[in-house]
């Protein structure tokens, strides 16, 4: 585990060298959600005024940002083994080798 970020009351967002995961902390028993697309998550931080998260993602620690409810919408997906499309993240092109502050 590199990273995690309390989503809601009932979520929280794991980052590792595998993946990004979904943990439902009210769901005994139902362990980690796996969130596809992105892989050596290094960071994780939210901002509830905007709406988004930022990620630190792949070896070149590149700067990705997706907003709470597309976040929420896959792993919802995911928990339920419908439709199990990539997670859309926006990929900010221009920086990289980046490093997240709390």
């Amino acid at each position: 585990i590199n990273c995690s970020w309390l989503f809601d009351d009932n979520t929280v967002i794991i980052g590792t060298d595998q993946g990004l995961y979904a943990l439902l902390l009210h769901k005994v028993g139902h362990g980690l959600i796996a969130v596809p697309a992105l892989r050596d998550v290094h960071s994780i931080h939210g901002s509830r005024d905007c709406g988004t998260i930022a990620m630190i993602v792949g070896l070149d620690n590149v700067l990705n940002i997706v907003t709470f409810s597309e976040m929420e919408q896959c792993y919802l997906r995911c928990s339920k083994n419908r439709n199990t499309k990539p997670l859309q993240t926006q990929v900010i092109k221009k920086y990289s080798d980046c490093h997240l502050a709390k």
